[in-house]
């Protein structure tokens, strides 16, 4: 686990933008003792340790000085417009948290408490509605105490890191659903995932590009062939004609093509949990806010964009050469120089550039480790 925190927080570093910008905001400058750190003398992980240690500040500051019983949600939503003694507790509650400016709240839902509604969604990895629904009411309900044990897990596996700069870095944050593509330590591309349901959770681990495939076929890991092919296959004749899929040897593969379930590239770093990222060509799904759909790989939202962009670093290609492998439809292997680093991270909270405590919802149960 050293090793995964160790990779897994220099993206999070990175996409938070503290290389750049090492401010906090405002609403957590409350604290200005020194935090004492353990063993890392890394100015960045320093940095963000010391941010994390303000916000926990902040938030027992809270605890122990104001009231945050559940509040209870009576209908199905509250939306601009309308009027409820609710509407004045969810103004205070915001107000504390810093997603709210206004601290002499009224009953009225009005544009103000939409735009804080807005950013305490985003701020909490939800989809940003501005009203008030259930969703809202359960992450604004979070036990303090819930979202100190997130901050002092998190912060307990930065502590264990040092940092270093490699030329290129992909980084997944499971929890965000994010891939972020950093070069010499610049964000050049963020763009969205599926990462695995939680019944086949997508494993946390650090590894190297070594190999960009084209036009690949799919050979469907024994687990779906027992619990899916096969009971189609019994159903119904021609399932694998259909489906574009053949035996090959004693498993079954699925041929290139437009509906092959890894779309028109796969990029492996190899390791023991067979977990690489492809292409697909079923794009609706990017557009829902939590994406854990996958059986484990990491389907990418703009699987074009990263071949172009790896295979012009590491072999000198330009995006027509991509585009005219991606059209022979033939499979094809081309090696890397395996100095593109890929990091599979699990953070579910940290403090982004802007100051902002950005939290997740802990997908895979793990923020007790």
């Amino acid at each position: 686990m050293k090793m995964l925190a160790k990779f897994g927080a220099l993206a999070i570093l990175l996409s938070s933008g503290l290389l750049h910008q090492p401010s906090l905001a405002s609403d957590f400058n409350l604290f200005n003792t020194p935090f004492q750190f353990t063993d890392t003398t890394d100015p960045i992980i320093r940095h963000q340790l010391q941010l994390l240690a303000q916000a926990e500040r902040k938030i027992n500051s809270l605890k122990n000085s104001y009231d945050f019983s559940p509040l209870v949600l009576k209908g199905r939503m509250l939306k601009v417009g309308d009027t409820s003694s609710l509407i004045i507790k969810i103004k205070q509650r915001l107000f504390l948290l810093g997603d709210f400016q206004n601290n002499h709240p009224d009953p009225v839902f009005d544009s103000a408490l939409y735009q804080s509604i807005l950013h305490f969604q985003n701020r909490n990895g939800l989809a940003p509605k501005g009203f008030v629904d259930r969703l809202f009411i359960h992450a604004l309900n979070m036990p303090l105490d819930t979202l100190l044990k997130k901050i002092k897990s998190n912060a307990n596996k930065w502590e264990q890191l040092s940092l270093y700069t490699d030329s290129v870095v992909l980084m997944v944050n499971i929890p965000d659903f994010i891939l972020h593509v950093y070069e010499h330590g610049r964000e050049v591309k963020k763009m969205k995932v599926i990462v695995g349901k939680p019944s086949h959770p997508t494993a946390r681990f650090e590894g190297n590009l070594k190999y960009v495939v084209f036009c690949p076929y799919w050979n469907i890991p024994p687990g779906i062939l027992k619990k899916e092919i096969f009971p189609e296959m019994a159903k119904h004749h021609g399932y694998l004609f259909s489906h574009h899929m053949e035996w090959h040897g004693n498993g079954i593969r699925q041929l290139p093509g437009k509906d092959n379930a890894l779309g028109d590239v796969k990029f492996l770093f190899p390791n023991r949990y067979h977990i690489y990222m492809h292409d697909t060509p079923i794009k609706n799904l990017f557009s829902q806010h939590k994406r854990a759909y996958s059986h484990g790989c990491i389907r990418l939202e703009d699987a074009t964009w990263l071949a172009e962009f790896v295979m012009a670093k590491e072999l000198g290609w330009d995006a027509s050469m991509v585009k005219e492998k991606m059209a022979k439809g033939k499979e094809s292997y081309h090696q890397l120089s395996e100095s593109v680093r890929v990091l599979i991270t699990y953070f579910t909270v940290w403090v982004d550039g802007g100051g902002e405590l950005q939290i997740r919802d802990d997908l895979y149960h793990l923020d007790h480790e």
